[in-house]
């Protein structure tokens, strides 16, 4: 999705995320009506199945994806960012604003996420 700037200067065009306005424009309610993980699974199943179910989807949009390497011993979810998310200049804002608060309402046991090459 291409995005003009609003700086009438600056004529160039720049890259959005298309994935973080659709998300915004879903309330948070009509996604966790969709589905639930199971509270008896690890907690890294638990988050694999929010980005294969949820997350991925979405972003898949946008030819990205997320997958989890791990979750330490400390809750801390490692994450790889793949596709065009990868080096995407949108994707720390898209981790911050959108991943960690999806990922947290399904698995609030995860501190945070971290992207790893």
């Amino acid at each position: 999705m291409t995005q003009k700037s609003d700086n009438p200067s600056n004529t160039s065009a720049t890259s959005a995320c298309s994935v973080a306005d659709q998300w915004k424009s879903r309330q948070a309610s009509e996604i966790t009506q969709e589905w639930h993980p199971d509270p008896a699974d690890p907690i890294g199943k638990r988050v694999s199945d929010v980005f294969d179910r949820v997350i991925n989807p979405e972003l898949a949009r946008d030819g990205g994806s997320v997958e989890l390497v791990e979750v330490d011993k400390d809750r801390v979810a490692r994450i790889r960012l793949k596709g065009s998310c990868q080096g995407c200049a949108s994707s720390a804002i898209r981790l911050s604003m959108i991943l960690e608060p999806t990922v947290k309402s399904f698995v609030p046991e995860v501190k945070f996420l971290e992207v790893v090459p």
